[in-house]
């Protein structure tokens, strides 16, 4: 009851905020919301149009080719996120983001824990326009330190994709795609203010106002003669959330983000693109009133340069060449020394080329070639005291395709690829699409995966309070052989999505909670290869167009894993997930409205179902302008492993572009 209390003047703040018209008279407050409905009505039903209708999007194409299709004619089973989407979400980090596609994904201080069919973070390959991101925490990527707010799109591909990344991607690929420069003087701008509700009376309000989070973001098209530039700046300031215990739930945190894109298109059609961006992100963990004393560093520096230009027989060549840089630093403060002391620092280095030929051979085929080298390069406090670990990778891909479009399409992959440190693997895989009937699309898959061990999964030395990890020199590489079923039906104002998996796995690297302990009494974990072990399940998703100004989105997922050594359940992630949500415009005040709700079943790590709901508002003011808030998790479900740990929380921005 006390939190209801208290969240009950921020939900009305919010939506007196949408609907409660500004101080004029009484015929200027009539012209006034006439002019603003009459403006941005038409513009408003178009994106929520957009927005309710998944498949097919005629105008988006994707990469789980590596060659750019429209997602219709697609013969891998991709879903999109678009950018409404993602200002719908009324998220600003790739958790809430992603939550929308029905993704289990937590934020914590061992990177971010992320499930996807079954299978964990360290087997999903993260990509940023095809571009792989550096930098993990115990296996996982650091998703906090991932702007959101240049995207354009997110690509999610579930199911083993070696054949085409190789290793990494044994689960599953998520490309998210930034938005391009233009060659016309434009620009586009967004501030957001968010806050913790308390979830107890004895919560201290000044860490709970609404300047508990603030986040603001410019970006800035700007041509100059030749070539298309875009810059890209943003930054975000969150105080620390304190328990009854004058503890830190939430840690504070800065991020500050920098980049510069530029292209230029040649008169023989080749266009060369290139960029750098850079990341800083510090938070500061185990505060109380009287200070922090945990801080974590993260800076990234990522730059590129590709070149892509049309060939005589409309192929392609595409060279791209990328370098990442990732640094983390772990600091301690003394008290009784007054200053901030080292804890630990850890550099990564990760150098990419690679060269693609693709080449029509008749009207209904399709060849492309890619060669690539990779170079990964590891220093980390907690393997081997700074040691240095180096790892160089070439690779072959060769795939065709024989299609027949609007009708079938037959794709048959394969990628050879070495190591200096496993040696040489193949990875077939071959693909299908076939549509029986217009608006029915059927797309079989079957393929081999595989997964190296990570430099920390073989030699991280990390000593805890209560455990001391230790990785395992002689794990071997995980192998997995996997089915994928997927059904797309579209009839006119309905969509229907169905992806069913089988994915056998043998050699898959798991911890292995011993029995010994070390000098100090610390229990012993290490990591062991299974010898077989499998998951079973299926996705399925419904978008519906209930009516011109109503649509609505549902999904649930059933996953089955088993370890077929020890003939017992893994239940180390949700059987049951699910969850919907209602897109409403209300004409009259060009007010778009999105509810929703997710639910995530019980598993190791959770012992109850969950069950959030959310609320997010949106509303055109005049052209180009907009206002948006909403409250997530309204109920205040609180669940360690999920991060939700304070209750709800509310958020008002504004957005425009000109």
């Amino acid at each position: 009851m006390a939190m209801t209390k208290q969240l009950l003047p921020a939900v009305l703040l919010i939506a007196g905020a949408f609907v409660w018209p500004p101080a004029l008279s009484a015929q200027q407050q009539e012209e006034t919301a006439e002019n603003a409905a009459a403006e941005t009505q038409a513009e408003i039903v178009e994106e929520q149009t957009e927005e309710a209708v998944a498949l097919p999007v005629l105008n988006i194409v994707v990469a789980g080719t590596r060659t750019e299709k429209e997602q219709k004619d697609s013969p891998i089973q991709t879903e999109v996120i678009t950018k409404d989407q993602v200002e719908a979400s009324g998220s600003d980090t790739l958790e809430g983001v992603l939550g929308e596609a029905g993704l289990q994904f937590a934020e914590t201080g061992m990177g971010s824990h992320i499930q996807m069919q079954g299978m964990d973070g360290e087997r999903i390959l993260f990509l940023i326009d095809g571009r792989r991101v550096s930098g993990r925490v115990a296996s996982n990527i650091v998703a906090n330190t991932i702007a959101m707010d240049n995207v354009e799109r997110i690509e999610i591909i579930r199911g083993p994709q070696s054949a085409l990344y190789g290793s990494e991607a044994i689960g599953g690929v998520i490309n998210i795609i930034t938005k391009k420069p233009d060659y016309e003087l434009s620009g586009d701008y967004q501030v957001t203010t968010r806050a913790l509700i308390p979830i107890s009376e004895s919560s201290d309000p000044a860490y709970t106002s609404l300047a508990n989070k603030q986040s603001g973001m410019a970006h800035l098209n700007l041509p100059i003669g030749a070539f298309a530039n875009r810059l890209t700046l943003s930054a975000e300031h969150a105080f620390p959330y304190l328990d009854d215990e004058d503890q830190s739930l939430y840690p504070g945190a800065t991020r500050a983000d920098a980049g510069l894109d530029s292209d230029i298109v040649f008169s023989s059609g080749g266009t060369l693109a290139f960029g750098s961006a850079y990341s800083f992100h510090r938070q500061k963990e185990n505060i109380s009133s009287g200070g922090a004393f945990d801080r974590i560093d993260t800076q990234r520096l990522n730059s590129y340069i590709a070149y892509d230009f049309p060939t005589e027989k409309k192929g392609f060549f595409k060279a791209n060449l990328y370098h990442n840089y990732f640094q983390r630093d772990k600091s301690q403060y003394s008290g009784i020394l007054d200053e901030w002391n080292d804890s630990g620092s850890e550099y990564q280095h990760y150098l990419s080329g690679d060269l693609q030929y693709t080449q029509p051979l008749g009207d209904q085929n399709e060849l492309t070639m890619i060669g690539s080298y990779g170079y990964d390069r590891l220093k980390k406090y907690n393997i081997g005291d700074y040691a240095v670990h180096q790892r160089h990778t070439f690779s072959l891909v060769l795939q065709d395709e024989q299609y027949k479009k609007d009708h079938y399409s037959l794709l048959a992959g394969l990628r050879s690829e070495y190591s200096n440190d496993y040696g040489i693997f193949f990875a077939p895989k071959l693909s299908g699409m076939y549509v029986p009937r217009p608006g029915i699309r059927i797309l079989p898959s079957v393929g081999l995966g595989y997964r190296a061990p990570s430099f920390l999964e073989l030699y991280l030395d990390s000593a805890g309070n209560i455990y001391h990890k230790y990785g395992n020199p002689d794990l071997d590489p995980e192998r997995s052989v996997s089915f994928n079923i997927g059904v797309d039906w579209t009839r006119e104002n309905v969509t229907l999505q169905f992806a069913g998996y089988h994915s056998e796995l043998s050699d898959e690297i798991v911890y292995d909670y011993t029995d010994q302990a070390d000098d100090d009494g610390r229990q012993v974990i290490t990591k062991e290869n299974l010898d077989r072990s499998s998951r079973s399940g299926f996705d399925l998703s419904l978008n519906w167009n209930v009516l011109t100004d109503l649509s609505m989105t549902a999904r649930y997922g059933y996953l089955f894993a088993y370890d077929r050594s020890a003939g017992e359940e893994l239940d180390l992630v949700p059987s049951h997930t699910g969850g919907a949500s209602v897109h409403y415009l209300l004409k009259p005040l060009a007010l778009k409205a999105k509810f929703s709700t997710s639910v995530t079943g019980p598993h190791e790590r959770s012992e109850h179902t969950l069950v959030t709901f959310d609320v997010y508002l949106e509303k055109g003011l005049k052209d180009n302008f907009e206002l948006f808030g909403g409250v997530d998790n309204i109920t205040g479900v609180q669940d360690d492993f999920s991060d939700l740990l304070a209750g709800p929380v509310i958020y008002l921005g504004i957005r425009g572009s000109f």
